[in-house]
């Protein structure tokens, strides 16, 4: 995890692949007002912009279409946004790219010293043993936190059927009262 989260980009002159960065400049034959958003815009026309090729997509289709690409080639490609695409402009249409591609790059693979470095940690080892800590200590929290809602819910049943046996026993004695009031005699209960 921590490798991909701090992971370098290089560029690359093979065919793109998926999880490649593709540095890209596209045109499309949507017609945007002046006034349109700049997300808008740039959606529709950009120089110079970044695409990968992993899902989400930014560009419905374009990583099936820019999947095998190189350098300089140029793509060209529909794109069929949803019914419910966040930029309501885009919403349900259909339009055509015109992709140029300016460069690839691909994820490298860090060393233990780059990971280290880019950590700021002591060594490799160091930071797997504060890591291993780290995680044993949330784990025990979750487990003392499922523990602690445990016992929470016994107490909420043991109070609750301890609140049953004094309400039944103050209404037996209100009973006995009321008995003992109207009757003049004691009323005999049984003891249970």
């Amino acid at each position: 995890m921590y490798r991909t989260m701090y992971t370098n980009y290089a560029d690359v002159t093979d065919e793109a692949k998926a999880e490649d960065m593709l540095k890209v400049s596209y045109t499309s034959d949507f017609a945007v007002a002046e006034t349109a958003s700049a997300y808008l815009k740039r959606q529709v026309e950009a120089a110079d912009n970044f695409l990968w090729l992993k899902e989400p997509e930014m560009i419905p289709g374009s990583v099936a279409a820019l999947t095998g690409a190189k350098v300089g080639d140029v793509k060209e490609f529909e794109a069929a946004y949803p019914a419910d695409y966040r930029e309501a402009d885009l919403a349900g249409k259909k339009v055509n790219y015109k992709v140029t591609v300016n460069a690839i790059q691909r994820r490298q693979e860090l060393s233990d010293e780059e990971l280290v470095k880019k950590l700021n940690a002591p060594s490799i080892e160091e930071f797997k043993t504060t890591l291993k800590a780290s995680m044993e200590r949330e784990f025990a929290d979750a487990n003392n936190a499922k523990l602690l809602d445990a016992v929470a819910d016994k107490l909420d049943e043991t109070v609750k059927e301890l609140k049953n046996i004094i309400d039944k026993a103050l209404e037996d004695y209100k009973k006995s009262i009321i008995y003992e009031y109207v009757t003049g005699k004691k009323r005999v209960t049984e003891v249970k």
